[in-house]
């Protein structure tokens, strides 16, 4: 699981747009007026390729959110005061979506990994007794590795945040704004196109996370310091011997796991 942000009438620097006639004067305030206009989507994805309902967090109040949920788009929607997550966002995400939808996924009764950057909000205290109640063992990624390890970082948000632009775009030439009401609607279209099977199923396998592989989102190189000296080299070795014995041992327990679930 990680969360992405996206931004209303925030068009890119030098970016023209065509718009209806009329149109233009209301075009620059409504830029103006929208940039500031953030809303969160936490997103999840699973090695199988199995894509998760997204949850939209808005900016403002519930009372608000009448009619934004858009029927086409699956999903989840909320509200905080700055349209960021928090521990209760979390929370209702990992209620609401994370275990209905990964028991789907996996199957009744069966274990699940789930995955996540270290920020605070991913971890409260209700989230980590719910997961070992119902079966669910928490991973938190090294602080500062997401753009290497986190398979959405790594396959699904940039294309994501592509086609997002170009929904905007889209939507820019046709009226001269994008409203809040949009965001499900266009975001739920860039999403079909970016938040694919097939860029899951890479994002799990360019990081090394599944399948299980000796670790090559990060090349070894970067973690060489300029002319180390021989102190240094010495314990950059320890430390890849210590890191195959930590894959030898999540092999061990995959192996353990398949023998249990009665696939070994």
């Amino acid at each position: 699981m990680d969360e992405t942000g996206v931004q209303i009438n925030t068009p890119s620097v030098g970016q023209r747009y065509a718009v209806p006639a009329g149109a233009q004067k209301a075009l620059r305030p409504a830029v103006i007026d929208g940039s500031q206009e953030l809303t969160t989507v936490l997103e999840c994805i699973a090695a199988d390729g199995s894509v998760l309902p997204p949850l939209y967090v808005f900016k403002g109040r519930m009372l608000d959110l009448s009619g934004i949920v858009d029927e086409r788009h699956d999903g989840k929607v909320t509200a905080t005061e700055t349209g960021w997550t928090n521990t209760a966002i979390t929370a209702k995400w990992f209620d609401e979506v994370f275990l209905p939808r990964s028991e789907e996924i996996a199957g009744k009764g069966k274990h699940r990994l789930l995955i996540m950057d270290g920020h605070k909000s991913h971890f409260p205290l209700s989230i980590l007794e719910k997961a070992v109640s119902n079966g669910v063992d928490v991973i938190c990624l090294p602080a500062h590795t997401t753009q290497a390890l986190s398979p959405l970082d790594v396959s699904c948000f940039r294309p994501l945040k592509e086609f997002w632009a170009e929904e905007l775009r889209k939507e820019m030439m046709l009226t001269g704004c994008v409203k809040r009401s949009d965001v499900v609607r266009l975001y739920g279209n860039a999403r079909e196109r970016g938040m694919t099977s097939a860029n899951a199923i890479s994002g799990f396998a360019s990081t090394g996370i599944w399948p299980l592989t000796r670790l090559r989102a990060i090349p070894q190189s970067k973690f060489i310091p300029d002319n180390p000296s021989e102190a240094e080299l010495e314990e950059l070795i320890e430390d890849q011997a210590e890191a195959d014995d930590t894959v030898d041992m999540l092999w061990t327990l995959v192996d353990s796991q398949r023998t249990k679930d009665g696939r070994g």
